[in-house]
């Protein structure tokens, strides 16, 4: 959820440069710390964003890790 385009922005900052670091580090793991709606769509839930009304309206889902752009 932290990496949700809708999580808090300090929240959002924080665990996406913790993830950006373990990725850096070369952790294969890190490749699973995803948001909500990316794992839903690779598990292939529906509706994909579990925001419902509160959709970000960013299919983040279709963006790599590095292309994630959260603008507030």
């Amino acid at each position: 959820m932290r990496l949700c385009y809708n999580a808090q922005e300090e929240i959002f900052d924080t665990v996406y440069n913790q993830v950006k670091q373990l990725k850096d580090a070369g952790l294969n793991a890190a490749k699973n710390f995803l948001p909500p709606c990316a794992i839903r769509y690779k598990e292939g839930l529906r509706p994909v964003c579990p925001e419902g009304e509160r959709f970000c309206g960013v299919k983040v889902w279709k963006l790599d890790f590095e292309d994630y752009n959260r603008i507030i």
